[in-house]
């Protein structure tokens, strides 16, 4: 049952909600997606590129069962997802000053201050989550949170643009630190904007039992007949795959395939638009037939990208890419994010978000040391079967590793995962059909081809 607040403190709640990933989009498109570029331009490391992409998250999500812990203890939500977001906010101040300390003080900076960054988000998660899954009804969910992702999403990739022009046009004036340190310090008023909004929300009563808790390995020793256990495990898995040849694009973009701050704009700007109207189609699909069968859906379309970037090196098939990624991620994400909210139960949302994330961390971590220990090793030459071939770069192969073991998690992970709503019977081919414009097309060609075949030479309509 979810906890009675009235409709009017539920309405305001959701629109503060909005307005705040608004802003958090704002900071996002102008600050965290331009890290990793920072620490480039600061000198770093494929290894150091890899620890910003993994270790963070797995802080991160290591804090989330203390957070839950906290939840339970204190029965309250909202001091605690804010004291997470705050934290968040007040990292952009040494994330600055690393812009000036001298090397490699400055690394050492950045990277203390992106794992507090990621730590307070994710400290924040567990509580938020289940604040968010009280008020939120169930079957609106989709295409509320379809609405408020597409609102971030349009704001990330218009802070994005701004910040990729203006990093562009400082490097060509010779200024590029001071490009990072505007566009930095506009993504902490951005944070502190956000956090404000977030204070709007309501924080409904919460009320558990001692049924409600349950401890780390209680969890895992439910894997072999807890559904929503198999699919913390299928997210973890996949997003293991993901990340073994993820955290390295960036470096792939900007060294390898040498991309300008206006290129690599460019393919940030369209991941990030192209996932508008993917989650406007994904939110009200999973309403209808289930989130499975859009993990079903999106999860190929997933798995079939690192093997896609091979066919050609041009940006604009770089570009094309990226809009893919957008459109299938997001998808992925969404349809995740909605079947952990259906198949807990309120008192448990916090502590199994915890733990959800915590799983997922361990194989982002797992998977960016795997990735940062080889990515510089391996070779561009190949011999099988008596056949020669030189790739272009070794990350090549990370590409092919990263695809064969997304097949993998879909093909063990999905088939046991069962859809936990009471939803329509249909193939996921059937949900295609039935939710594009391709069913209506479709049916237009066939009345097409029946009235042409009744037709007789003179032009009339057979009786």
């Amino acid at each position: 049952m979810r906890p009675s607040v009235d409709q009017a403190t539920v309405e305001r709640s959701l629109d503060a909600s909005i307005k705040d990933v608004a802003a958090y989009g704002i900071m996002v498109g102008l600050g965290e997606t331009y890290l990793s570029a920072c620490a480039l331009h600061l000198g770093a490391s494929n290894v150091v590129i890899g620890i910003l992409g993994s270790v963070p998250l797995f802080v991160g999500a290591c804090l989330q069962p203390l957070a839950a812990n906290l939840v339970d203890r204190t029965g309250t939500r909202r001091r605690w997802y804010l004291s997470g977001a705050a934290l968040q906010a007040l990292t952009w101040v040494p994330i600055l000053a690393a812009l000036v300390l001298p090397s490699p003080l400055d690394l050492w900076v950045l990277i203390g201050s992106v794992i507090l960054y990621f730590g307070g988000v994710h400290f924040a998660s567990p509580p938020w989550n289940s604040t968010m899954g009280d008020l939120v009804p169930p079957e609106i969910r989709g295409r509320y949170f379809g609405r408020r992702t597409a609102t971030m999403i349009v704001t990330t990739g218009l802070s994005t643009a701004v910040a990729g022009l203006a990093l562009h046009f400082y490097k060509e004036g010779g200024q590029e630190t001071l490009g990072f340190g505007l566009v930095f310090a506009a993504a902490l008023v951005a944070r502190i904007l956000s956090v404000s909004y977030l204070a709007r929300m309501a924080d409904p009563p919460y009320h558990r039992t001692a049924e409600d808790a349950f401890t780390f390995w209680q969890f895992l020793r439910q894997l072999p007949r807890s559904n929503f256990a198999k699919f913390v495990f299928f997210v973890a898995a996949l997003n293991f795959a993901a990340h073994v040849s993820g955290v390295y694009f960036i470096v792939y973009f900007l060294r390898e395939l040498r991309f300008t701050y206006w290129e690599f704009m460019i393919s940030q700007f369209v991941l990030v638009l192209s996932q508008i109207p993917a989650l406007y189609f994904w939110g009200p699909v999973a309403d209808r037939y289930g989130t499975r069968k859009v993990m079903v859906a999106t999860g190929l379309g997933v798995a079939l990208l690192p093997i896609l970037f091979l066919a050609s090196r041009s940006p604009v098939w770089v570009w094309f890419l990226q809009a893919w990624a957008g459109v299938f991620w997001s998808g992925f994400n969404l349809s995740a994010s909605n079947f952990l909210l259906d198949a807990v139960s309120p008192p448990k949302r916090a502590r199994c978000t915890a733990y959800f994330n915590l799983i997922v961390g361990i194989a982002i971590l797992a998977a960016g040391m795997i990735g940062s220990a080889v990515v510089g090793r391996l070779p561009r030459h190949y011999s099988v079967a008596g056949f020669d071939f030189t790739l272009f770069s070794g990350f090549w192969m990370l590409l092919v590793v990263s695809f064969l073991l997304r097949v993998l998690a879909l093909c063990f992970f999905l088939p046991r995962i069962r859809e936990v709503r009471d939803v329509p019977r249909a193939s996921v081919a059937e949900m295609l059909f039935r939710s594009t414009p391709i069913k209506s097309v479709a049916e237009a060609a066939v009345d097409l081809i029946t009235n042409v075949w009744r037709r007789n030479g003179n032009g009339e309509k057979e009786p």
